[in-house]
């Protein structure tokens, strides 16, 4: 219908934010890999300046892959200067999205994180740096359901660490291309 798709495009921004219209979907969360990348680019500079954006919400998915890299052992130093980034970026729109007047972060595969041992001073670092930048607490939503729930009984540092949970990276648990069998559903 767009022909070819280059999502910078403002009438390509402003069809998807009709769609969304219509099928009453308030909300874009928006792949983010770092500052300058073409996501930060478009976000920015297209998406939450388009003039058909109205009261239509956005938040940023962190994508820890390239932010927290296993090439580099896990550090965490892009950590800071990303949320201080993005603090100054977005935080202050009017349109990023807000759970209780906090700011909402998604964050990629946190529960790899958490298994490399870094999700704890990830998390402190965004809080930290949210607070001091922006004077704003912050709402951090991981994506952290994999497998089988954790026991109830077992002491689950993720939940000390995350706001929220989603299971963002459904396809990770379907066990079973191109879809997920009755058992795995179950």
């Amino acid at each position: 219908v767009l022909g070819e798709y280059d999502d910078s495009r403002p009438e390509v921004v402003a069809q998807h934010l009709g769609w969304s219209r219509q099928a009453n979907i308030q909300l874009w969360i928006c792949s983010w890999w770092g500052p300058g990348f073409r996501e930060d680019t478009t976000i920015s500079n297209v998406i939450m300046k388009h003039p058909d954006l109205g009261d239509h919400k956005i938040a940023l998915l962190y994508e820890s892959t390239s932010r927290v890299r296993g090439s580099e052992g896990y550090t965490t130093q892009r950590v800071g200067p990303d949320m201080e980034y993005i603090c100054q970026t977005y935080f202050k729109n009017p349109n990023y999205h807000r759970i209780d007047g906090r700011p909402v972060i998604f964050l990629y595969l946190s529960r790899a994180l958490d298994g490399k041992g870094v999700l704890g001073d990830l998390t402190r670092i965004m809080r930290d740096t949210a607070r001091k930048v922006c004077n704003t607490e912050i709402y951090i939503i991981g994506d952290q359901v994999w497998g089988n729930a954790p026991n109830p009984k077992d002491n689950y540092p993720p939940f000390k660490y995350l706001d929220a949970l989603t299971n963002y990276d459904l396809y990770g648990n379907t066990n079973h291309a191109p879809y997920a069998t009755q058992g795995t559903v179950d």
